[in-house]
């Protein structure tokens, strides 16, 4: 499971001597919360949101653009861009003492394919997941507390923004925060992909945080590790003016239940518009 020690060739990367794992499921899922109860465990490294990815497509992307590569024989300009790309993962975590890496990014889904070129092997990817009506009702109260910062989503669409259908369907759409990451899970489905993510549904955490916590280890297959879900310590932390949304990754300190919001705070027929958890409710293991 390692980021490949040996001689770098085409077919194996050079080993860090770190496991690599990643996290990356649908916002407002718990994925903040259950990085922070990981980093309790002294073996495990949790990034926050991680520019691994972007750097990763920049790099493949400016490269096929880049003429001296075309010319060069193909199998070596393969061999090179492969051994460049594997590179920058080694370096992006040189820094890392602990030997289990989790590098948080909702991108991950939508690049299993090119992500398992470079490392060479299956990805094994935790996707925290809720249902979709709580995750709206989520962001309604989130940037209703900041009515003096508008979002990025508000001030590119503010006639829609005006109206609670309006920007729970600007939430949704295919490019914006909900609706990426949850067509990019349908589509990682679609293909097959089942086997490489483990849905960690954010109703079951917050009730049963330890049996779900064993079942992510058991996923990793990683030794368990005895958490403390009433003192959960804020390790990852990001600077949310730079996503306009003051507050969007704070965790509470303790893992508890929370009663469905979407009830109260979407109307009916607007509820009703929006997907729940059939998505994923079949793979999630009780």
């Amino acid at each position: 499971m390692a980021v490949a020690t040996q001689t770098p060739g085409p077919a194996e990367p050079k080993r860090t001597g770190k496991s690599l794992y990643f996290l990356g499921g649908l916002p407002r899922s718990g994925s903040t919360l259950i990085a922070n109860v990981l980093w309790q465990n002294p073996r495990f490294h949790v990034t926050a949101t991680s520019g691994l990815l972007s750097l990763l497509t920049g790099i493949r992307n400016h490269w096929e653009r880049m003429q001296e590569p075309k010319a060069m024989p193909k199998e070596e300009a393969e061999a090179t861009k492969l051994r460049v790309l594997r590179g920058a993962v080694v370096a992006y975590f040189a820094n890392v003492g602990r030997p289990v890496v989790v590098d948080k990014g909702r991108g991950w889904i939508g690049q299993i394919p090119f992500i398992e070129a470079v490392l060479s092997r299956k990805v094994k990817i935790i996707v925290p997941v809720r249902d979709v009506r709580d995750i709206l009702a989520s962001f309604e109260k989130i940037t209703s507390k900041n009515p003096l910062k508008p979002c990025s989503q508000e001030l590119g669409n503010p006639q829609a923004w005006e109206t609670i259908e309006g920007r729970c369907s600007i939430w949704f759409h295919q490019n914006q925060p909900v609706g990426s990451p949850y067509r990019k899970i349908r589509d990682a489905l679609l293909k097959g992909y089942a086997d490489r993510m483990h849905f960690v549904d954010y109703d079951d955490f917050t009730h049963h945080p330890d049996r779900m916590m064993r079942s992510i280890y058991e996923f990793l297959e990683e030794p368990y590790f005895a958490h403390d879900f009433k003192n959960v310590e804020q390790v990852t932390v990001e600077d949310d003016d730079v996503w306009r949304m003051p507050g969007l990754h704070d965790i509470r300190s303790e893992v508890k239940p929370q009663p469905p919001q979407w009830p109260a705070i979407l109307p009916p027929e607007v509820a009703k518009k929006f997907p729940g958890k059939e998505l994923w409710k079949k793979l999630v293991k009780k």
